[in-house]
């Protein structure tokens, strides 16, 4: 499914992660998407007020002939402007992603969800935002417009999160985590909920425009 970013006040979303393809697979998608003289296999689509690009390429150093390859899997959408462009003879995103879906087991994908909310009125923020700094002697700054936290389970790092506000403007929260999942065409969608999920512990509309629309 093509993820309708601007629905959630998202400008840019990306995922990528290690994936151990079986050969035949490897086979289907290479004819999909022939590699180019890097042994990128690319995926691009463009559609209204978006743009996607995925990239997939080997990892390790084996033949051909090996069983399973392990491959990099790098995607990415972005809110742009302008009228879709005609990607011809590129396959999209989603087609491999469907391919994938059928040999694939559970893969940890590394998450990049970036939202910006640009009805400041209508927005509340964890922290109240910007700060006003602690005294410290000959300070360059004197005031806190952003902050940027993490959630550590143990050792690792469960989420973080960068809260940045222009006052009066904007608010823009960039959430970065790991999210473990099978491959398959609804991969954004998941990444999204997940991320709404985090942003919505730092970032909260106001009551009385609850109902309102828009970013």
């Amino acid at each position: 499914m093509k993820p309708k970013l601007k629905s959630y006040c998202i400008n840019d979303l990306g995922y990528s992660g290690t994936l151990a393809i079986p050969r035949d697979l490897i086979s289907t998608i290479e004819t999909l998407a022939p590699p180019n003289k890097d042994q990128i296999s690319v995926f691009m689509e463009s559609y209204t007020g978006h743009h996607g690009l995925l990239y997939l390429h080997p990892i390790d150093t084996g033949g051909q002939e090996q069983d399973i390859r392990k491959y990099y899997l790098n995607c990415q959408y972005s809110v742009r402007g302008g009228r879709p462009k005609r990607n011809k003879g590129i396959p999209q995103p989603q087609q491999l992603l469907v391919i994938l879906s059928t040999g694939i087991g559970e893969v940890t994908l590394d998450c990049r969800v970036d939202f910006l909310f640009l009805k400041r009125s209508q927005r509340k923020t964890l922290m109240n935002l910007p700060l006003t700094p602690w005294t410290i002697p000959k300070m360059p700054f004197n005031r806190i417009n952003g902050i940027h936290v993490a959630k550590m389970n143990g050792k690792e790092s469960e989420y973080e999160v960068v809260l940045d506000v222009v006052p009066k403007t904007s608010v823009w929260v960039s959430i970065r985590f790991r999210y473990q999942s099978t491959i398959d065409n609804h991969m954004s969608e998941k990444v999204i909920e997940k991320a709404l999920s985090i942003c919505s512990l730092f970032v909260s509309q106001e009551e009385a425009d609850a109902e309102s629309k828009g970013c």
